[in-house]
């Protein structure tokens, strides 16, 4: 009877580490980041984000009563903000 038992506690040790193992391999394995984009619009500017690389997102500025586009670039590994360019959407829909 105790030979039984001890097979018994032995199986169910083995599948308790079994799914211990399963459980902190889905968790450490995988990237826990949300990448959603940011959209806001607030006295004739619109605010939009996005990521562009890991530990790098974009940010974009439109303002509406100059029809521009201004695009920056936010970097996390050493919390900078860098300017990369200025679109004229007037100029590049006009054509459209």
């Amino acid at each position: 009877m105790k030979n039984a038992e001890n097979i018994t506690i032995v199986m169910l040790l083995a599948t308790a580490a079994i799914l211990s193992s399963m459980l902190i391999g889905t968790y450490c394995g995988t990237s826990q980041s949300a990448d959603a984009e940011v959209f806001g619009r607030h006295m004739g500017f619109i605010v939009s984000t996005g990521k562009v690389a890991p530990y790098v997102d974009a940010m974009y500025i439109i303002d509406v009563e100059s029809k521009k586009l201004n695009a920056y670039i936010l970097r996390h590994e050493n919390n900078s903000i860098e300017f990369l360019t200025t679109v004229d959407l007037g100029k590049v829909f006009r054509g459209r």
